[in-house]
């Protein structure tokens, strides 16, 4: 999708939520719900872009109410993070903390099996090894639905080999030391941050988190 079909989309999908008729691929659509299976029009809900570089930037300026990517001077800027936080006296290269951050953690390497093949997979740390555990599943023509299998949800087994080689410093740290880093993400330009917890205790990783929050909320803007 360019751009530019991404404002037209965005502007489309406001004509909707205010009750209006669009025209999308040359036909007129319409929220046809009747009453009382959606809430009525108009429908005021903010919508944010993904966007990076300038272009971008300059599309959102134009039709989006926030960002999600860099800091920008004009809208409300959100970046996804990841991490955990430590029990007290725990280490950073913990099992738990790699299964916790690990469904994260492994995406550099299936970025690189899907973009750059078998030579960009295997320059990276484990990567032969994980790329021969997944192509002894499929034949070439189905690898590629295999390639993002658990992706940033849950760990397949090849993906474990990966643990061992995956970043346990970024956003890993106990209450005080996420705290700074938030209130760092603050400083830069970020309004919001979208915390994406992963791992076999969801439960726990967001408590922790936002008890993390908590820990200098009253410093934060």
């Amino acid at each position: 999708m360019t751009l530019r079909a991404l404002g037209d989309y965005v502007a489309a999908v406001r004509q909707l939520l205010a009750g209006e008729t669009a025209i999308i691929d040359g036909a007129a659509v319409r929220m046809l719900h009747a009453a009382g299976l959606a809430a009525p029009r108009p429908l005021d809900v903010p919508i944010w872009l993904s966007v990076f570089g300038p272009k971008g930037a300059a599309l959102a300026g134009e039709c989006a109410d926030g960002i999600i990517g860099l800091p920008n001077p004009f809208l409300p800027t959100a970046t996804i993070v990841s991490g955990t936080v430590l029990e007290a006296g725990e280490q950073r290269d913990a099992s738990r903390v790699r299964e916790a951050i690990g469904p994260w953690r492994v995406t550099d390497w299936h970025m690189a099996y899907a973009q750059g093949g078998a030579a960009a997979v295997d320059a990276l740390p484990g990567g032969r090894e994980w790329r021969a555990a997944l192509e002894a599943l499929a034949p070439p023509e189905h690898r590629h639905l295999l390639t993002f299998e658990g992706h940033v949800t849950h760990l397949p087994d090849r993906d474990r080999l990966l643990l061992r080689h995956i970043n346990v410093k970024t956003m890993v740290g106990e209450r005080a030391e996420i705290a700074t880093r938030l209130l760092k993400l603050a400083a830069a330009g970020y309004s919001e941050i979208i915390y994406t917890p992963t791992g076999p205790h969801v439960r726990r990783e967001m408590a922790e988190m936002m008890a993390a929050y908590k820990h200098t909320a009253k410093e934060l803007p």
